[in-house]
Parts: structure tokens; C-alpha cells; sequence
């Protein structure tokens, strides 16, 4: 409503992200943690956040590119894994 009426930074919008933690991606996420690969689950984390962020109201043009951007680093290190 404040974004429609042009009063966007005089009303800040709270989000919230809800994990369901019986998730296979989110538990698969938990033991690479465990193991240690926090760099991969930062990238899973990140791409997931960015994910709903989507679905929920789309990405500005910065975000967009960013968004690319950590896509391709995320895909090259799955894609490292594999070899």
C-alpha cells in the first residue's frame, strides 16, 4: 500500500522468509554445513532467499544481474562436484 502511494521509505516493508526445515534442499544444506562447505551452503542459502525474493515480488535491475551472477558461481561449483 505505502508503495503505491509513493510512501515506500516512510513506511519500510518487513519481510519474512519461512524455512520448512523437513525440506530435502534444506536438510541437504544442514549436513554439507556440518561437513563443513560453508562457502556452497552460502551460495545455496543466498540462491534461495533470491528464489522467494522472485516469487514474491520480482528483482530490480541490480538484483537481477547479481542474481546471475551468483547463479553461475553456484552452477560451475555444483558442476565441479560432479568431476
Amino acid at each position: 500500500m505505502a508503495k503505491s502511494m509513493g510512501n515506500e521509505a516512510m513506511f519500510p516493508i518487513k519481510k519474512t522468509l519461512v524455512i520448512n526445515p523437513n525440506n530435502s534442499l534444506i536438510q541437504n544444506a544442514l549436513k554439507l554445513h556440518e561437513k563443513g562447505n560453508t562457502d556452497l551452503v552460502n551460495k545455496i542459502c543466498h540462491h534461495v532467499e533470491d528464489l522467494a525474493h522472485i516469487s514474491s515480488e520480482g528483482l530490480k535491475h541490480e538484483e537481477r544481474e547479481a542474481f546471475v551472477l551468483r547463479t553461475q558461481e553456484l552452477m560451475q561449483v555444483l558442476t565441479n562436484l560432479a568431476i
